[in-house]
C-alpha cells in the first residue's frame, strides 16, 4: 500500500519550493511516494518545471497542465497581492495562453519513462 500515491507541491503551502520538493523527493521511498507536477504552480514559485521534471521524472505520475500569466504574477509582487488575489486576477491559464514552454518538459517526461519502464 502507498503511503501517498502523489504529493502535489503547491503555492500557499508549506511545500512550495523546489528545495521542499528535492528534499521530500530524497527522503522518502520511490515505491512509496510519488509526485504530482503542477507546471503553473512551480513557474508561479519562481521554479522551473522543465528542470523539475529532468530531476524527478521517474516520480511524476500525474501531471496538471496549467499555464501562467506572468504579468498577473508582476502585478502580485508589485501590488502585494496574495494568492487568492492572484487566482481572481486569472493568473492560471490554458496551455499554450501563457509563459510556459510545455514541449521540453514532456520531452523530458518522456525519457523519464523510457528509463523507468524500459530501462533506456
Amino acid at each position: 500500500m502507498r503511503l501517498c500515491h502523489h504529493y502535489h507541491r503547491h503555492m500557499g503551502t508549506c511545500m512550495m519550493m523546489r528545495p521542499d520538493v528535492d528534499r521530500l523527493m530524497d527522503s522518502t521511498d520511490p515505491e512509496l511516494v510519488d509526485l504530482l507536477l503542477d507546471t503553473a504552480h512551480l513557474a508561479f514559485a519562481g521554479d522551473d518545471p522543465l528542470a523539475l521534471t529532468q530531476s524527478h521524472g521517474e516520480r511524476i505520475k500525474h501531471v496538471h497542465r496549467k499555464d501562467i500569466r506572468t504579468e498577473v504574477v508582476d502585478r502580485l509582487a508589485r501590488r502585494g497581492w496574495s494568492f487568492p488575489d492572484a487566482i481572481e486576477a486569472g493568473v492560471f491559464t490554458v496551455p499554450g495562453d501563457g509563459a510556459i514552454d510545455f514541449a521540453p518538459i514532456f520531452d523530458a517526461k518522456a525519457r523519464a519513462y523510457l528509463r523507468e519502464v524500459l530501462g533506456w
